[in-house]
């Protein structure tokens, strides 16, 4: 009414003491000459306070060794096995809320929260990420990547972190390529952006510090490929390049030490061979 709220709808099945409880099912019929029957389910629009909420709720399971109910979103096969052109799987598109506000410091776009559950004792559950698989050709790629900053912003940030751990060791990040059977390993390439005014942008990598007493600081190890037959990769490690004036300095050093302890080594040296002379040391 003019001044009033419209009403509830409720759909539900009765609860049982002995057995299970009614399901529901809510679907449309297949289409013969065209497709088949939309389902939309749409949270009205208000105009005060915040949008209305849309929950999907697995039920809860109070038997012993028991598992929650699962919450499966799938979307529809291509079922067509036309040699020309078949069916393709459909999409799953999960998008939070634009803002539509002009305040740029507090009308955000939605987040997406993807969270995997607590435990009380057991260690908590995954997020697991995985591309499609193809019976025939390649698996689907994967893309993290945020979006372009606007006009007069910038880019968000790309944060990759294991979580802290009061007692015992944290979570360890490994970021590979699969192994080939008949072709090239797969690259790793970790590339800073090019700016357009001020510095480029900074690349570093740093071990663990450790204040255990006793402890030695995380180290840091770069190996290049090995070869069964040929020659192992190479290594270069080389300073920047300007279009104008001077080249990067290039220093190797090891820093100062503790009030109780000494510089650390410099050792710069070439393999051993079996079948011939070492490498040799060039410095020109």
């Amino acid at each position: 009414g003019a001044v009033g709220v419209s009403g509830a709808v409720f759909v539900t099945t009765g609860d049982t003491t002995a057995g299970e409880s009614g399901a529901v099912e809510i679907k449309t019929g297949a289409g013969v000459q065209g497709s088949g029957g939309d389902i939309s389910m749409t949270v009205g629009t208000g105009n005060k306070g915040n949008g209305g909420q849309f929950a999907v709720v697995a039920g809860a399971a109070t038997a012993a060794g028991a598992k929650g109910g699962l919450v499966n979103i799938t979307a529809g096969a291509g079922m067509s096995d036309d040699m020309q052109n078949g069916g393709n799987g459909g999409d799953v598109v999960v998008s939070a809320g634009r803002g539509h506000g002009y305040n740029n410091t507090a009308d955000f776009g939605g987040d997406v929260f993807i969270n995997g559950g607590s435990a009380v004792s057991a260690p908590g559950g995954s997020v697991s990420l995985t591309s499609g698989y193809s019976d025939a050709t390649h698996s689907g790629g994967m893309n993290i990547a945020t979006a372009h900053g606007g006009f007069y912003g910038y880019s968000g940030a790309v944060s990759i972190a294991t979580g802290d751990s009061a007692e015992l060791e944290t979570g360890n990040i490994a970021i590979r390529t699969g192994v080939a059977g008949g072709g090239n390993g797969g690259d790793i390439t970790l590339d800073v952006g090019n700016g357009a005014v001020g510095n480029g942008g900074k690349f570093a990598v740093n071990a663990g510090y450790t204040s255990d007493v006793g402890g030695v600081g995380g180290e840091v190890t770069i190996f290049a490929g090995q070869a069964k037959t040929g020659p192992g990769g190479a290594m270069e490690l080389r300073s920047g390049v300007s279009d104008e004036t001077d080249s990067g300095a290039l220093t190797i050093r090891t820093p100062d030490s503790g009030s109780h302890g000494i510089g650390g080594d410099l050792s710069i040296l070439t393999g051993a061979s079996t079948a011939g002379p070492g490498g040799d040391l060039i410095a020109k």
